[in-house]
């Protein structure tokens, strides 16, 4: 299964998922570009903000609509390679 297809399963769960949770979870340290090529390539409907840390650290925070998870677990949307 490629890194695109366990990210979009991932967010399929209703989770959402940060850069260090995409390290420690799937090994992957650019989870920008691969949410960007669901984003352009795929049509998936990514949703993100910026989270602050008091420390001063940004970072994404990404995750799917909870509307769109369910459009597509009910057929009515199509998802990635037809899930």
């Amino acid at each position: 299964m490629s890194l695109k297809q366990t990210l979009y399963n991932h967010l399929m769960t209703g989770e959402t998922i940060s850069p260090l949770q995409a390290l420690k979870l799937f090994n992957c340290m650019s989870l920008a570009q691969r949410l960007g090529e669901l984003r352009r390539d795929d049509g998936i409907p990514i949703q993100s903000r910026l989270h602050h840390e008091p420390s001063g650290k940004k970072y994404g925070i990404y995750w799917l609509d909870k509307a769109y998870i369910a459009g597509v677990k009910a057929g009515k949307i199509k998802g990635l390679y037809g899930y």
